[in-house]
């Protein structure tokens, strides 16, 4: 999955559903073709990947809510390896990792004021 196509899937509907597992069914059944997964462990990722891509929308992964996925790069290479379309983190190195494994990446900010941004 390329940056383009994320956006051209973004441009056909500008919702992005960020859940966790009791919205999961919700966010498969609706017209969102983005989600971010905000509750991944290591006992469920697999199954939550091929299940949103079974409903033809794209996954990206917070690594850093993730329980037993390591924030490093064994664990970029199993998500990658999982078929997760990409991931979310506030990290630096974690947006690199996932870049050289061929993944999307989001990096999260938090804006504390406006002079701060």
């Amino acid at each position: 999955m390329s940056p383009r196509e994320l956006l051209e899937c973004l441009e056909d509907n500008p919702v992005i559903a960020a859940i966790g597992d009791d919205k999961w069914q919700d966010a498969l059944e609706s017209p969102v073709q983005v989600l971010f997964y905000l509750s991944a462990n290591l006992l469920n990722v697999q199954e939550k990947i091929r299940q949103a891509h079974a409903a033809q929308k794209l996954l990206m992964v917070h690594i850093d809510l993730a329980e037993g996925i390591g924030k490093d790069n064994a664990g970029i290479r199993f998500l990658a390896d999982s078929g997760a379309d990409g991931i979310i983190s506030t990290r630096a190195n974690m947006i690199r990792l996932a870049k050289n494994h061929g993944l999307l990446a989001i990096q999260r900010v938090f804006a504390l004021d406006s002079k701060g941004m």
